[in-house]
């Protein structure tokens, strides 16, 4: 049930919840939302509403829904090829070092500085007491408590 209303013989408003008047002509509908003539400020409103969006002022083109078969294409292809473009560089990052010997920057192949990192592991690991089972004297290191 909403509120309604139905102009009588003098031309004044009745608000009543039926939905027809006593004459038997439909009643109009009396609610705020409602802009009449006599609302003068209803064109404010309504300008407020379409500024933030609450009012839908037109409805979308189908054709910004989605993307085109082009657009798609060209993202795709930009995509692969910028792919392959890191891949590149990333690799020459990785291959081309410094080589330690000759001091110059050179080629490696990818084996090559794996072989150096598991040397230099091995010399890591054969240099550190804790792997030869030696035990270590605390009075041979110097704290900051031993003054």
């Amino acid at each position: 049930m909403y509120l309604k209303y139905y102009l009588n013989e003098e031309g004044h408003r009745v608000y009543t919840l039926k939905k027809h008047s006593p004459e038997g002509k439909l009643t109009l509908s009396a609610h705020p939302a409602k802009f009449s003539p006599e609302d003068k400020f209803s064109k404010y409103r309504i300008l407020t509403k379409k500024r933030f969006g609450l009012l839908p002022c037109k409805a979308l083109k189908a054709s910004r829904g989605y993307a085109g078969r082009k657009k798609l294409l060209v993202g795709f292809i930009l995509f692969v090829v910028g792919w392959k473009i890191g891949g590149l560089v990333l690799y020459d990052k990785i291959s081309n070092r410094l080589d330690d010997e000759s001091g110059e920057e050179r080629y490696f192949e990818i084996r090559e500085p794996k072989n150096q990192f598991n040397i230099f592991k091995s010399k890591e690991d054969s240099d550190s007491t804790a792997n030869n089972n030696e035990e270590v004297d605390p009075k041979t290191f110097k704290l900051d408590t031993d003054d």
